[in-house]
């Protein structure tokens, strides 16, 4: 039956029945909107938000809580008047100094409150609402201080590193500024120990070079500032070479006993940088080895580096542990 009627509305011979349905149509809109009109005429109560916006605390305080963001009205107008204020009005910002607060010390905090009846004045008199008004939420809006502080902290270089093959760190990273102030609420700079570098990654290092690097802070949102923003990243890269030196051991003792190691040298490998390569001997190290044992438990001994090169990178020592036999038990 639905597609006989279209049928009929389409054929072109059939002219009345389209204009029947198009002066239906029309009564249908008319009749729709007359409809929308008196139900926007009626009073209905609708809530309104407006958003907050906080200025900077006094310069000796920082905010640790965090105060409602929005002012909601409730108001009781004709609908015309709510949907405009709705959607077709701009919603200003509500702008307030924190500075105007009358502050003052509860025990370790500073704290302060305002009636919302003071921050909506402006925007009931800007929107005529006085009439419309029927309540503001919330009624009052709190705030917490802290006093602000700063320490000075260790700044810590957050890198993944990799080298072209022979090519090694021949020093510590350098960083400048290698600490900085995180300035902020006393109750949160206290829990804070160090400030990283964002990560930086970097590979085929084959030469020295210099980066800046921006620092993290993961406490922006607690409003903790800190002195520098950004730190210099110094790498020292030599080329290195592998090289192997027989040491013997010369430090070991056992009190009341004399022990012999077998074998008596031992081969430790490592690498240094080739402007360093002809500056190695053996009187830079001292092996010994470790007397922390029962002998008459144990069946060796661990080797253990003494004393060596600072510019050098120890990477195998063979063996890594040794025979020994008791000599002579004193007394």
């Amino acid at each position: 039956m639905k597609s006989d009627l279209i049928k009929r509305i389409g054929n072109p011979k059939d002219e009345k029945l389209r204009n029947q349905l198009y002066v239906f149509l029309i009564c249908l809109a008319i009749s729709i909107l007359i409809w929308f009109l008196i139900v926007l005429s009626k009073k209905n109560m609708e809530t309104i938000d407006f958003p907050i916006l906080y200025g900077k605390a006094p310069s000796n305080l920082v905010l640790t809580n965090t105060p409602d963001s929005l002012l909601s009205f409730r108001l009781s107008s004709s609908g015309f008047k709510l949907i405009t204020l709705e959607y077709l009005t701009l919603k200003k910002p509500i702008r307030f100094d924190l500075r105007s607060l009358d502050i003052h010390k509860d025990g370790g905090k500073y704290v302060a409150s305002i009636p919302t009846s003071e921050m909506a004045k402006k925007l009931i008199r800007e929107h005529g609402l006085a009439q419309e008004l029927v309540s503001v939420s919330p009624q009052n809006i709190y705030f917490e201080f802290s006093t602000v502080t700063s320490k000075k902290v260790p700044v810590i270089a957050n890198v993944d590193l990799s080298f072209e093959k022979q090519f090694q760190l021949a020093d510590s990273l350098v960083l400048d500024p290698d600490s900085v102030f995180v300035i902020g609420a006393n109750d949160v700079i206290d829990t804070i120990g160090f400030v990283k570098t964002e990560l930086c990654k970097l590979s085929g290092i084959n030469q020295s070079k210099t980066i800046n690097i921006s620092l993290t802070n993961p406490w922006k949102t607690l409003d903790v500032d800190l002195s520098e923003n950004k730190t210099s990243l110094s790498l020292i890269v030599e080329r290195f070479t592998e090289s192997t030196i027989e040491l013997p051991i010369t430090i070991g003792h056992f009190e009341d006993m004399q022990v012999k190691t077998f074998p008596e040298k031992i081969s430790v490998t490592y690498l240094v940088a080739l402007k360093d390569f002809k500056r190695i001997n053996g009187d830079m190290f001292i092996l010994g080895y470790d007397t922390a044992v029962d002998l008459n438990l144990a069946n060796k001994l661990r080797v253990k580096i003494i004393r060596q090169p600072s510019f050098i990178k120890i990477t195998r020592i063979n063996p890594e542990d040794v025979e020994f036999l008791v000599l002579k038990k004193d007394g």
